[in-house]
């Protein structure tokens, strides 16, 4: 016969359960990408890759043909450069927060940096010195907050890696621009556009891969 001392110590003590409960959940990593999956997150990045790609492809194109710019000329061709790309890292902020609330507000961070740039740039700069400390501190600080964040995505999102390589980028522009900036407008210039052209480029391949791979993705659930 059992006594009611055996039949209390065969059952767990509902602290002891809720323990078990609470402590279940951090067993593992916490995974960087919310509620809604990868998968989610890829489809949600082909329009703002597109979009970003784009204007980096343009701005790169149109520098190419302008052969004597000034500086009033250089003012509202980057000025507007920066402006689009602020807008379009705060439209890649709006697709992706959803997904990884982190990678949204760094993206925020680095769009609120360019459109600020491209304010100040037709409001202060007066002269060549000014438009490249503007232009290089703004795009020095928003391509490493790119390089960061796509060091911190490049596991669970195929874009993370094409992010890098656009920071990367960018930055080498904006340290090419202190050094040749010198040297006159047309070099300002094509240190900028170049850059932009290699970056779009990337960008590009990396948003038709994404596309690639959304078109396949329901082909491969269904197997």
């Amino acid at each position: 016969m059992t006594s009611p001392q055996d039949n209390f110590s065969e059952t767990p003590a509902p602290s002891d359960r809720s323990r078990a409960h609470v402590s279940s959940p951090h067993a593992g990593a916490t995974p960087r990408v919310q509620p809604g999956g990868e998968q989610g997150a890829h489809r949600a990045l082909v329009l703002p890759a597109s979009v970003t790609a784009a204007i980096y492809l343009i701005f790169g194109l149109i520098t190419v043909f302008v052969q004597e710019p000034t500086l009033g000329t250089l003012k509202i061709l980057t000025g507007g450069f920066l402006l689009a790309l602020g807008l379009a890292q705060v439209f890649t902020a709006q697709k992706i927060r959803f997904f990884d609330a982190a990678a949204g507000q760094s993206l925020t961070s680095a769009g609120l940096v360019l459109a600020g740039a491209a304010v100040l740039l037709l409001l202060i700069a007066h002269s060549e010195f000014m438009f490249i400390v503007i232009v290089a501190l703004a795009l020095g600080i928003a391509s490493i907050l790119k390089i960061l964040l796509g060091m911190r995505t490049k596991h669970i999102l195929d874009l993370g890696k094409d992010w890098q390589l656009e920071g990367l980028i960018m930055t080498i522009s904006a340290v090419a621009l202190v050094v040749i900036g010198e040297i006159g407008d047309k070099a300002i210039l094509g240190t900028l556009g170049g850059g932009a052209i290699i970056a779009g480029v990337f960008l590009l391949i990396g948003a038709i891969t994404l596309r690639g791979n959304r078109t396949k993705a329901p082909n491969t659930t269904d197997n």
